[in-house]
């Protein structure tokens, strides 16, 4: 098992059975998969904390602060 294939394991977290499959991905292909799986995990963060902050503008300021701190955001 590659190094690769073992990275792509853990981003997925997944058993190596679960995602053998993998293995057939030639290295550039596994490359670019875990850029794409940091990307995508990326975006959803940032469009989490944007849901959340418009979501936030509806709360009164007062409460936002610990509401903020609650989310960790």
């Amino acid at each position: 098992m590659s190094k690769l294939n073992d990275q792509l394991i853990g981003a997925l977290d997944q058993s190596a059975e679960a995602l053998g499959f993998l293995e057939v991905l030639g290295e550039a292909d596994q490359s670019q998969l875990l850029l794409d799986i940091d990307s995508a995990r990326r975006e959803h963060h940032r469009q989490i904390v944007a849901s959340l902050e418009e979501a936030l503008e509806h709360i009164p300021r007062l409460i936002r602060g610990p509401i903020r701190k609650l989310f960790g955001v």
